[in-house]
């Protein structure tokens, strides 16, 4: 049961860490005056925080699945 609700907070996690790239491009973007440079923010950014949000996604997944699967062997 544990690793099913350390999977949900991995997730958690993941889902914070690529919404964080996305709000900093857009704080980012609102310094310019003429037209909408989110691209070039984005990639500003560089692609750590996108790949840190899968790698927690993956795992957090694993633990998930490793929960269930201790809940299943336990009921029989």
């Amino acid at each position: 049961m544990y690793r099913i609700l350390t999977g949900a907070i991995f997730c958690l996690i993941s889902s914070i860490l690529f919404a964080t790239r996305y709000i900093a491009a857009a704080i980012l973007n609102t310094r310019v005056e003429v037209g909408s440079n989110f691209p070039y923010f984005l990639e500003l950014l560089g692609s750590e925080l996108q790949i840190a949000s899968i790698i927690t996604l993956l795992i957090g997944i694993g633990y998930i699945v490793l929960g269930e699967i201790e809940v299943k062997k336990g009921m029989k």
